[in-house]
């Protein structure tokens, strides 16, 4: 996490349910770190229905999210929404 500062990132793409540590707490880490990174669009890949998830993903700082499984149109979708907004 400490090295993401170093570099350019156009979004950040995370799953909900990782082992270590959940998307959502990856995306709650980076929100309290400084900008430019903490600005970053952040997508979330999700096997959990929309509702469950809707309300996590906001409270935690995820800009979007993607049920699984996804169509590529969906992912280039999403993916041309956040980057072209920065």
């Amino acid at each position: 996490m400490d090295q993401l500062n170093s570099c350019k990132i156009s979004l950040i793409l995370t799953e909900c349910n990782l082992p270590m540590m959940s998307g959502f707490d990856v995306s709650q880490a980076i929100r309290a770190m400084k900008p430019p990174i903490s600005d970053t669009p952040i997508v979330a890949l999700t096997a959990l229905s929309i509702e469950e998830i809707k309300n996590k993903c906001i409270e935690s700082g995820i800009n979007d999210y993607l049920a699984k499984p996804l169509k590529i149109e969906e992912l280039e979708k999403v993916f041309t929404k956040w980057i072209s907004e920065n």
